[in-house]
């Protein structure tokens, strides 16, 4: 018997879809809309920080796994995540083992201090 996969989806996620438009000048402008708030489970990886230039740059990795149905699937690399107040930088999906109830994606929150 296979061992069931044990998921929390205890966070709430929203993500954005980027919508190019125009302002008023005639230059593209990029503005990011909601494309769905769904509960997740989001899980740290790693976290890094670095110097480049005198100015500090920190990367944190997470796995955000959700719940799999039509719009889910639907979410690519394009999109990025609202988590936290933090905006995340999302991977394209992985299909997880088991009968297609999860979908799962690596996301990065990046940050600059000087």
């Amino acid at each position: 018997m296979a061992k069931r996969l044990r998921v929390r989806l205890r966070d709430k996620v929203t993500f954005e879809g980027s919508v190019e438009t125009e302002n008023e000048y005639g230059e593209p402008e990029v503005t990011w809309s909601e494309y769905l708030t769904c509960s997740a489970e989001v899980m740290p990886l790693s976290a890094s920080e670095r110097v480049v230039s005198n100015q500090e740059l920190s990367e944190a990795h997470y796995t955000i796994r959700i719940r799999s149905n039509s719009l889910t699937r639907s979410i690519d690399g394009q999109m990025r995540v609202i988590f936290d107040g933090h905006v995340l930088d999302v991977s394209p999906p992985q299909k997880m083992e088991g009968r297609n109830q999860y979908i799962e994606f690596r996301a990065v929150h990046r940050s600059s201090q000087q």
